[in-house]
């Protein structure tokens, strides 16, 4: 758990891969993938260049 929380505070590059298996798993999960990497992009372009993934999936309890 530690691992996985310490990899979401790092900074995301500027290109990034990730692999899509929607016929297995669904397209849920990349859409919420792509969902918490445009809240980064949102928090970057207003100039909070310091925000993480690690902070988008802590907000999204308080979004729903």
């Amino acid at each position: 758990m530690e691992e996985m929380d310490s990899r979401a505070r790092q900074l995301l590059p500027e290109i990034e891969r990730f692999p899509v298996h929607y016929h297995e798993d669904g397209i849920q999960g990349f859409a919420t993938a792509l969902v918490l990497r445009q809240i980064v992009a949102r928090q970057h372009w207003s100039g909070n260049t310091r925000y993480t993934l690690g902070d988008a999936i802590e907000t999204i309890p308080k979004r729903m």
